[in-house]
């Protein structure tokens, strides 16, 4: 999932910052550095130390399909109550990801919907409407 670049003074890899690049290639370097620090943290379970790096991931770029795929992944498996409320969160940012791109985005939320219409027994379909329009208010 790391990009790597083949200029090897300013690397992504490399785990350091780079010395004089354009505030763009800074932005990469952090969002790089953030989303391994996500997946570092996420293999070791620390799940609110990776949503934060996640979410500075995507304060930088907010359509960072991969940020949003682990949010989301976060929000279905890490989160110790598995409410209703929390379920949504997870089809929020699933939707996104497979808004953005993401190959695993659609099965995660076929299976987060899944979940919910067994909890709720609302059909997927009104499920996801449900989600869309709550994220529409909150963007509105």
């Amino acid at each position: 999932m790391s990009k790597s670049h083949n200029n090897s003074s300013n690397s992504v890899t490399d785990n350091k910052k780079p010395e004089s690049t354009a505030s763009g290639d800074v932005e990469k370097y952090n969002i790089e550095k953030y989303y391994q620090d996500a997946e570092r943290y996420i293999k070791s379970s620390k799940y609110a130390d990776a949503a934060k790096a996640l979410v500075k991931v995507l304060e930088i770029d907010g359509y960072h399909a991969n940020a949003q795929y682990r949010m989301g992944f976060i929000y279905e498996f890490c989160v110790k109550r598995t409410s209703h409320d929390v379920l949504k969160e997870a089809v929020k940012w699933y939707t996104s990801s497979a808004a953005n791109g993401h190959k695993k985005a659609d099965k995660a939320l076929a299976r987060v919907l899944d979940k919910i219409s067994k909890k709720t027994g609302l059909v997927a379909a009104s499920v996801t409407n449900i989600a869309t329009v709550s994220a529409y208010k909150k963007n509105v």
